[in-house]
């Protein structure tokens, strides 16, 4: 039987604050975690969407976060798409019981290009013919129509949908859904001390 071919999309951001956040799994080997799902199929190639994060209110987290970048960028087969990360000031209205309207200055942090990106390259592989199937993790509704049209390309389009909200036009845009057990998650971390080439070592953060 010919092995298909599987290219994984990782929405990093949505990942994180929708699964990960909470869970003590997020020093996660991403191309591990793929391959238990498609143990008969060929793992080309996971991509990761995320951006560099500030450290205004948390000086750690952009550390943390290239501690564990430097590490995925070990696996062979993981490769890390950037957006951008900005935190600006925002103002916004207050909840109010009267008619008069008061705002609100507050820093509001938002990553930029993530989705745009994964869509992008979703899109981009299906047209070079670079995999049989996509599988997307994301709940972001924005990526429906990119799934939907590699689907109509014949590519098959499993939908990894990261907690049980599920979005309504991701579900009727993929051919098939898979639900993430934190079993899963938990079999699939990356060594608590990982040796690069050079003899430097990279360690898993304490708060990670």
């Amino acid at each position: 039987m010919t092995k298909r071919r599987v290219i994984a999309y990782v929405d990093g951001f949505n990942f994180y604050y929708r699964r990960l956040r909470n869970k003590p799994y997020r020093w996660l080997n991403l191309v591990s975690f793929f391959e238990q799902f498609f143990p008969d199929d060929e793992l080309v190639m996971v991509r990761y969407f995320t951006a560099d994060v500030g450290g205004k209110f948390d000086p750690q987290k952009p550390l943390r976060q290239q501690a564990y970048l430097r590490a995925l960028a070990t696996l062979p087969k993981l490769n890390i798409v950037k957006g951008s990360y900005l935190t600006k000031k925002a103002k916004y209205p207050l909840v109010s019981s009267d008619a008069s309207l008061e705002f609100a200055q507050v820093w509001r942090s938002e990553e930029k290009g993530s989705d745009v990106n994964l869509g992008a390259h979703l899109m981009n592989d299906a047209w070079d013919d670079a995999y049989d199937v996509a599988a997307v993790l994301t709940n972001d509704s924005d990526l429906a129509t990119p799934m939907q049209m590699v689907k109509n390309r014949g590519k098959t389009v499993l939908w990894f949908y990261p907690d049980d909200n599920q979005s309504q036009s991701l579900k009727a845009s993929a051919t098939g859904l898979i639900h993430i057990h934190d079993k899963q998650l938990r079999d699939a971390q990356l060594p608590n001390a990982i040796t690069l080439p050079n003899g430097k070592m990279i360690r898993k953060p304490d708060s990670f």
